[in-house]
């Protein structure tokens, strides 16, 4: 039957090191041992020139210094993901990914920016030295929980039960929403903001914009979680699920 799909225990690699953040693939890594009971190989940076991807099945990218990944690495990457493999790419990381072609129906972020910078080039308006900190700390996500609407008939809503799923962002990356309507697997509601502190125009800004985007490169999966994954199940699915996603 083509309603049922084999699911194999994923491969999964994991860099860490230098540059990288710690919070991040410590939170993943975690998850994966202490709460999963999944093996996970770690490789730092300064190793990522000695891969073997016929290895691995998925790699979980996080935010941070990711020029490791730059030239001929990059092009390896590429052609493992073509190849069949599933990147998953967390906050950060999700940003570099879409910035170097690995989301073909996905276009890059742009990064938030204060409304005095905006005012500045448009109108060439100045602005007091000393109003920097507070027009800048002003439009900061510092950390806030938003309402997204999540598609349980995508492989990553395999076991939710409800289409309502809270997420939480602290990061200042905006993405817009794919022109392909079937790979924005979680986006924010029309009113999303559920906690904590945000200014109106990130606000207004960030209402309807994707959370979670899986798309397609060859035959492999680019997973991008936008916002931090390690409160839901949706890390395990893109682990586990990341070989049976298509872009229609």
């Amino acid at each position: 039957s083509r309603g049922f799909l084999p699911v194999h225990a994923p491969r999964v690699l994991l860099p860490v090191g230098e540059g990288v953040s710690g919070y991040e693939a410590g939170q993943i890594w975690h998850l994966l041992d202490q709460r999963v009971g999944m093996p996970v190989t770690k490789v730092d940076v300064s190793d990522a020139g000695r891969i073997d991807w016929s290895r691995y099945d998925v790699l979980v990218l996080v935010s941070g210094d990711l020029s490791f990944l730059e030239g001929a690495r990059l092009d390896g990457l590429r052609a493992w993901i073509r190849s069949g493999g599933t990147l998953v790419a967390v906050r950060g990381a999700a940003a570099w990914a879409a910035r170097n072609g690995l989301t073909p129906n996905v276009g890059a972020p742009t990064v938030g920016r204060t409304p005095g910078e905006e005012s500045a080039e448009q109108d060439s308006e100045r602005i007091d030295y000393g109003r920097s900190g507070e027009l800048q700390g002003a439009q900061a996500i510092g950390g806030s929980i938003w309402q997204t609407d999540l598609d349980l008939t995508h492989p990553l809503g395999f076991g939710y039960t409800r289409r309502s799923l809270p997420v939480w962002r602290d990061h200042s990356f905006f993405f817009a929403l794919p022109e392909n309507p079937y790979i924005t697997v979680a986006r924010l509601t029309d009113d999303p903001h559920l906690s904590g502190y945000v200014s109106d125009e990130n606000a207004t800004r960030l209402a309807g914009s994707p959370s979670v985007i899986a798309d397609q490169l060859g035959q492999g999966s680019v997973v991008l979680l936008i916002d931090n994954p390690n409160f839901n199940r949706l890390l395990l699915n893109a682990l586990f699920f990341g070989d049976h996603i298509r872009a229609p």
